[in-house]
């Protein structure tokens, strides 16, 4: 063989090697991985007794085959080892390859129960949660046997300040109205909602939403696809008007979530807990 020959091999060898390397990151390690992303966000709003507090927010689990019960252990661990006084979940418990057998479910809602808040623990439905009647059924008796407020266009108080959760917009319909509609208009408010785009229209404090899974494979964190509901904000931190926020700057926040669509493989867009610490400035 020649010279350029041996070259060309050795080239083609490298290539192969990342090549496989690289496939075995996509769909065998970073969708295992699990990381904790901590916020913080001050408001003169917030009541005192809130004042170094914290919100655990976890979103999109898409429980089954390609979130297995282990994994989801680990989340649940992870929270708890936080202590979070209130927990939030944005959407997107299953999907259509979710067990709905409760050979299945019952597991997952004991270890639910044992992700919950301190001062109260709330859930909404995803567009995966809400497209048929049976998986919409399954979602709500495992928040409910999991101890979970589940709010569909709701608001409840939570020592002191108001935490309301909307419906998704694929097959539902978002009515901010209906939410906060006897709400104290000064009152600190926590939204969560699942598909994020709408946010600003929406006046609260905090805003937290999943449904992105921050492009799940990206260019080097960037999304390779704009996703319906969130293509204007794909993850991360958001500055919200003003004026959704009582005068003061709100922020949303877009979490990656914690588990996968489509193909069980996510490229630097790792799985995903928030811990959000709230301070009074």
């Amino acid at each position: 063989m020649t010279r350029q020959g041996r070259r060309f091999v050795r080239i083609l060898a490298a290539a192969a090697l990342l090549a496989a390397v690289g496939l075995v990151w996509l769909f065998g390690i970073e969708p295992a991985i699990l990381t904790v992303t901590r916020v913080a966000y001050s408001s003169p709003d917030l009541p005192p007794a809130w004042s170094g507090r914290t919100v655990a927010f976890f979103s999109d689990l898409h429980a089954g085959p390609g979130f297995p019960l282990d994994q989801v252990k680990r989340v649940v661990e992870r929270i708890r080892a936080e202590s979070p006084d209130l927990v939030v979940f944005g959407g997107d418990l299953v999907d259509s390859a979710t067990p709905l057998e409760p050979a299945f479910l019952i597991p997952l809602s004991d270890l639910l129960s044992e992700a919950r808040g301190r001062l109260g623990s709330i859930a909404v439905l995803g567009n995966h949660d809400n497209r048929l009647a049976s998986e919409r059924q399954a979602v709500r008796t495992a928040w409910a046997d999991a101890g979970f407020v589940l709010l569909e266009n709701q608001s409840i108080p939570v020592d002191g300040i108001r935490v309301g959760g909307l419906a998704e917009s694929y097959f539902g319909r978002p009515d901010y109205g209906a939410a906060f509609g006897d709400a104290n208009p000064e009152e600190f408010r926590i939204l969560t909602m699942h598909q994020p785009d709408p946010a600003s229209a929406f006046p609260a404090h905090i805003v937290l939403s999943g449904h992105t899974h921050g492009g799940q494979v990206t260019f080097f964190g960037y999304p390779l696809f704009a996703i319906p509901g969130g293509a204007k904000h794909p993850y991360g931190r958001y500055d919200l008007p003003p004026s959704a926020a009582g005068g003061f700057p709100g922020m949303l926040f877009v979490s990656r979530g914690l588990g996968t669509f489509g193909i069980r493989a996510r490229f630097f867009s790792p799985p995903e807990i928030v811990l959000i610490r709230l301070v009074r400035e």
